[in-house]
Order: structure tokens, then C-alpha cells, then sequence
């Protein structure tokens, strides 16, 4: 298990665009040593007999440490390590995950919380489904660069800085695996950002800040004045979609079954609430 130790904290706050090849020797050796760690000998063998039989590599080591890994476990262990160093392919180490996770006898959700860590950590944009236990490609350059780095632009602003933690603070959960903390902070975000323009444009503040409270306050005022009657519920309905799913996944208690919410809602909650705060923000610089 990876402990959110000073490094790693750090990298979050500088890594927010994913890549999706070249892995650096550190997410080489981080992935190599948890699954050395948390597999016995003969699990480990087993793992790389697999990954060189699924990929059609030749096998670095000889066969008496294979078939004696507790006699020559230095000399097996060393030779995987090697094999592990020598590849550049993203496909490799996915594919290595993957299989690791089949065979993995131990606490699955632990497990996985440490290899989505370790990916984040690398800026790699993968993350394993904790439903299928599988690989999946969580979002594309583009919209990071597009909405999600444009918005914490945005928010540098002092005017909005309550909003910029609360967004930072969503987008330094999904690197933590924690999806439902991810949507109560985005939500958090995008309920701040209608709070304080109403407070910049003198409207008040309506008695219950939900979030459909809120927009409507804002419409009462004619903040979006310029919109036609559909376009504009065709935006609040936008607006509110990303507070009804987390009212829905995340808002509440879960109860006596433990859920399993899948990264793709807690990415949705990022790019909704995005998209919506450069909107309104936009809104507000065009009317003062």
C-alpha cells in the first residue's frame, strides 16, 4: 500500500495533463516492487511466465531458476527486474497489470487503489475499473489542456480562489482514487462559483444553496440574459446534472454494501463542472 507521502503530494500539484506511452523508470520500479512485494515466489514465477507467453517475449531467465524459484529466488528476481527495465511499451505494462490482477490472490481493492496511485503519479492517463479489474483509458490530452488546465488558469484569480481550492482539491482526489470525494469537491466548486457572483453582482444569496436553487436565483436576475428560453433550459438542465449525480453516487451514505464508484462519473464530475465554471465565470467578465 502507497502512503500520500511528501513526493507524491508534490507531483500532484504539477501533473494535471496525462500522457499515454513512455513510462519513466520510477513507474517501472514502483509497479515492479509492489507486485514483488505482495506476490509469494511462486505467484511471481507464475506472473512471469505469463506476461513473456501473452507478449511473445523471449525469456531472459533459465529454466532451473523457473522451476526452482526458492533455491535461485536472487538470481529470478533479478532477471524479472531486467525484464521489466527493458521495456518502453505502455501495452507491456498494462497488460502486465492486468494479468497481475487476475492472478493476484490478496485484497483487490487495496491493490488497486496502489496501481491506479502509481499511474496518476506517472501522468499516465489509465486507471484499472474497480468493477471489471480492468484496464481503462480514462480521458484524452485535449480535454485537460482544453477545460480542465483552463479552468485552474482561470481560478488564479483572487476573486475566485475559494473556488480554485475546492476544484484542485477534486482534481487531486482522482489522483488519489478517492472517485466520490472527487464529486463532492467538484460539485463544492461549481456551488461556489454561483455563490460568489452572486455576492460580485449584489444578487444575494437565495435561503437554500442547492444547487437548482442557485441557477435559479441566477435566472431571476437575468444573468444569462442573452439566451433563448430553450437554449437556456437546455443549459440548466447542464448545469444541474452534475449535482444530481452526485446527489445520486456520492451524497449519500452507502449504506450496508460497499460501492464501487467507477472512475468514469468522478472524470464526468470534472469535465461537467469545468465546462460550467469557465461558462459562468465567462458570463460574468462579459457583463461587468
Amino acid at each position: 500500500m502507497l502512503l500520500d507521502v511528501y513526493s507524491m503530494r508534490e507531483a500532484d500539484n504539477v501533473k494535471d495533463i496525462f500522457k499515454y506511452d513512455n513510462p519513466t523508470q520510477m513507474f517501472k520500479n514502483r509497479l515492479f516492487y509492489l507486485m514483488k512485494d505482495e506476490m509469494k515466489i511462486i505467484e511471481f514465477v507464475k506472473l512471469y511466465k505469463s506476461i513473456t507467453l501473452h507478449c511473445g517475449i523471449s525469456r531472459n531467465i533459465k529454466e532451473i531458476y523457473l522451476e526452482s524459484p526458492d533455491v535461485f529466488q536472487s538470481d529470478f528476481i533479478s532477471g524479472f527486474e531486467k525484464l521489466i527495465n527493458s521495456q518502453n511499451s505502455i501495452n507491456f505494462f498494462l497488460d502486465l497489470i492486468e494479468i497481475f490482477l487476475d492472478q493476484y490472490q490478496g485484497n483487490k481493492q487495496t491493490i488497486l487503489k496502489s496501481i491506479n496511485k502509481i499511474l496518476l503519479l506517472d501522468s499516465l492517463g489509465y486507471q484499472i475499473d474497480e468493477i471489471r479489474n480492468q484496464v481503462i483509458r480514462i480521458d484524452s490530452s485535449h480535454t485537460y489542456q482544453e477545460i480542465i488546465k483552463t479552468t485552474l488558469l482561470l481560478l488564479n484569480d483572487n476573486k475566485f480562489k475559494n473556488i480554485d481550492d475546492e476544484y484542485r482539491k477534486a482534481f487531486e482526489e482522482l489522483k488519489n482514487g478517492n472517485y466520490e470525494t472527487v464529486l463532492v469537491e467538484a460539485n463544492k466548486a461549481f456551488e461556489s462559483t454561483m455563490k460568489i457572483i452572486c455576492d460580485l453582482k449584489g444578487y444575494g444569496q437565495p435561503k437554500n444553496h442547492a444547487v437548482t436553487n442557485l441557477i435559479a436565483h441566477l435566472r431571476t436576475h437575468d444573468f444569462i440574459e442573452n439566451f433563448q428560453t430553450e437554449k437556456f433550459n437546455a443549459l440548466a438542465k447542464t448545469l444541474e446534472s452534475i449535482s444530481i449525480t452526485r446527489n445520486n453516487l456520492a451524497g449519500h451514505g452507502q449504506g450496508t454494501v460497499s460501492r464501487n464508484l467507477s472512475v468514469m462519473y468522478a472524470e464526468y464530475a470534472l469535465r461537467v463542472s469545468a465546462s460550467n465554471i469557465l461558462l459562468l465565470i465567462g458570463i460574468y467578465n462579459e457583463s461587468i
